[in-house]
C-alpha cells in the first residue's frame, strides 16, 4: 500500500494539470470562435459600407491608408 501512496500523488497532479489544460483549451476555442464571428461581421459591414459609398460615389480612406473608390453598382 505504501507504493500506492507514492504513485498516487504524482498521478493526481498530472490528472489535475490535464483537466486545467483541457478547460483552458475549451476557453481559448470559445474566444477564438467569438473573434471569428466579430471578424466575419466586420467584413460584412465593411462590404455593405463599400457598396453604399460606391453608390454615392464617395472615396473612402481605409485604416491601412489606402483609398478605395468604387463605381456605381447598377
Amino acid at each position: 500500500m505504501e507504493w500506492f501512496k507514492e504513485w498516487a500523488k504524482p498521478a493526481v497532479v498530472i490528472v489535475a494539470i490535464g483537466l486545467i489544460a483541457n478547460c483552458q483549451n475549451h476557453r481559448f476555442d470559445a474566444i477564438d470562435s467569438r473573434l471569428k464571428t466579430i471578424d466575419d461581421r466586420t467584413f460584412e459591414m465593411n462590404t455593405r459600407l463599400s457598396r453604399i459609398e460606391g453608390n454615392l460615389g464617395i472615396t473612402v480612406n481605409v485604416p491601412n491608408n489606402e483609398t478605395l473608390t468604387t463605381g456605381i453598382v447598377k
